[in-house]
């Protein structure tokens, strides 16, 4: 992570904002003064302000990631579980009675969202040996066409 350029986006940021305000005339009152963001103790509030608020949503963020972190050691974190109607499409598409583009008409989306779907919703075979899956050949009757190099001599 790039710490400069998230520096450097916080601070055009907070200009942006401190710009906006001071041209809508906004002034920040704390314990009963007023401190006006045009001036150098205005603007140090506004930006102490802003890096507050900046460090709250990176708790928020932390705690999030943490929280996802040890739901996924527990396996309790399961993602999005799929809706009714996915289940409803995987059904009418694996009755053969639909085409995709039937399916994308009849619920209203693309082609390839029904396509995405499908593959989504259908369980994913697990590779229990740990080894890469096996080449098989295929069979004698099976005629597979290859370019030809050509082989030139110089």
């Amino acid at each position: 992570m790039n710490y400069w350029w998230d520096m450097h986006a916080y601070q055009q940021d907070a200009r942006d904002i401190l710009d906006e305000l001071t041209k809508r005339n906004v002034k920040l009152g704390l314990g009963g003064s007023i401190h006006d963001p045009t001036d150098p103790v205005g603007r140090l509030l506004f930006n102490v302000l802003a890096m507050v608020a900046e460090f709250e949503s990176d708790l928020i963020r932390l705690r999030t990631r943490e929280g996802m972190k040890v739901a996924r050691a527990t396996c309790r974190l399961r993602g999005k579980q799929p809706n009714h109607q996915a289940k409803h499409l995987l059904e009418l598409h694996d009755s053969g009675n639909y085409t995709q583009a039937e399916l994308a008409e009849l619920f209203g989306v693309g082609r390839s969202t029904i396509y995405r779907t499908v593959d989504r919703m259908r369980p994913k075979p697990i590779n229990l040996s740990g080894h890469s899956p096996t080449i098989v050949p295929p069979s004698p009757n099976t005629q597979i066409s290859t370019p030809r190099k050509s082989h030139t001599t110089e």
